[in-house]
């Protein structure tokens, strides 16, 4: 199983719908190539999770993950305090960390051409951002 880690929350509604988005993408892309995943920003969907302490929401993510083999690394995850607590988390259990669809594709034998994902595309829209 594959966690998906990156930015959620932001003072900016439409960065942080852009950040719900992107993990949806994340997520129907493995999906797509026969992969399960979780992604904990699908709970950004529904306006009553964000009544539900970030702490709560941190615990509960790093339980998830400690179910998983992997850590997928969406674009600017690096910016997320979420996501570099799960970072070490994952470096914690030693599981395998992604930065690219590709590179986990690569590596689980999948193709990685599917119409939800292109790192390419997905990198370059956050660095542009």
């Amino acid at each position: 199983m594959i966690y998906i880690a990156g930015p959620l929350t932001n003072a900016d509604p439409y960065i942080q719908t852009r950040n719900i988005d992107r993990a949806q993408r994340a997520y129907y892309a493995l999906l797509d190539v026969g992969l399960t995943g979780i992604c904990p920003h699908l709970s950004g969907l529904d306006p009553r999770a964000f009544d539900v302490s970030y702490d709560r929401w941190i615990a509960n993510g790093l339980a998830q993950l400690d179910a998983c083999e992997r850590i997928w690394l969406l674009p600017g995850w690096h910016t997320s305090n979420g996501a570099l607590l799960e970072l070490a988390q994952a470096r914690r259990n030693q599981q395998e960390v992604y930065y690219s669809f590709r590179d986990l594709c690569k590596r689980l034998n999948r193709p990685d051409g599917n119409r939800w994902w292109n790192d390419e595309a997905e990198y370059s829209i956050h660095i542009l951002a």
